[in-house]
């Protein structure tokens, strides 16, 4: 039988893959299809993406509700479990201005909704490549600065990471300079003319901003599951020793778990928070 913490950590995984799905798709429609864009396969994916932030949104609400309750407290605990096996409402509303639909849609149903709505923004997105004319060997500067854009994040989050002793030793910018990317980087330079052909050194450069924003969002996640664990393993030392409920260390939890919910989640902020609240549990707070 599953444990709250359980029905947790799946929920938790779930909202997690739907928020990723989003940025991705995001970046996608908006790589693809200009804001100017009216052509059917544009629209189309908006309202597909427009479908996505919904299903997206009823799960961040669903996460913000469940941060406010207390598993230790008899009476949370039983909340928690009702939200976590519950559905979720999801407002349906459209680009066109059609009235809005609510739907009870369980997480498991939402996450593969989800990935239904991302498929069809791929299938959009490739389809309207393939009818496009190769890419301007003058646009790659545009391209590599998405991509030096994408690795300036993953540098500063790294160096946030190492400063607050997350996310382990390793430097996630080797592997990417040992692969090529600053070469390709610099092929794309304004005034620099690639000894290969633009088609291929854009591909290879959408292949690398793929790349740094996936390690970016692991990285990302490390640190969070790293925190979350910190946090909860004092909140069950203040458990063990009776003053969970001290309103002084309350409100240092509550502070903690706001800054650890995924649509704010800031790793210098959050650790900050973190670290106050276990300075609360071992200054004795009773």
């Amino acid at each position: 039988m599953l444990t709250v913490q359980d029905r947790l950590e799946a929920f938790n995984t779930a909202h997690v893959r739907v928020c990723d799905l989003m940025e991705d798709m995001e970046r996608a429609v908006a790589g693809r299809f200009p804001p100017t864009d009216s052509q059917p396969a544009a629209r189309a994916a908006r309202e597909h993406l427009l479908r996505l932030n919904c299903l997206t949104l009823a799960l961040v609400q669903r996460k913000d509700a469940l941060a406010r309750l207390d598993p230790t407290q008899p009476a949370d605990e039983a909340a928690l479990i009702q939200l976590l096996a519950g559905p979720c409402p999801v407002r349906f509303t459209a680009a066109t201005g059609d009235q809005v639909q609510v739907e009870e849609l369980r997480v498991t149903r939402i996450v593969q909704n989800a990935a239904d709505q991302a498929d069809q923004i791929r299938a959009l997105v490739a389809a309207s490549a393939d009818e496009r004319p190769a890419p301007d060997p003058y646009r790659l500067a545009e391209r590599g600065f998405r991509v030096r854009s994408s690795l300036d994040r993953l540098r500063r989050l790294a160096a946030e990471a190492a400063s607050e002793g997350l996310g382990g030793a390793t430097d996630p910018i080797a592997p990417l300079a040992a692969d090529g990317l600053l070469g390709r980087l610099a092929a794309a330079d304004p005034g620099h003319r690639p000894d290969t052909d633009a088609e291929a050194l854009g591909e290879a450069l959408d292949r690398d901003l793929e790349r740094v924003d996936a390690i970016r969002r692991g990285l990302r996640s490390r640190c969070h599951r790293e925190l979350s664990g910190r946090l909860e393993a004092y909140r069950q030392k203040a458990a063990d020793e009776g003053r969970a409920e001290h309103p002084e260390l309350e409100e240092s939890y509550r502070d903690a778990v706001a800054g650890l919910r995924p649509g704010s989640f800031e790793v210098a902020a959050a650790s900050r928070a973190v670290r106050a609240y276990q300075q609360a549990v071992n200054g004795g707070a009773r």
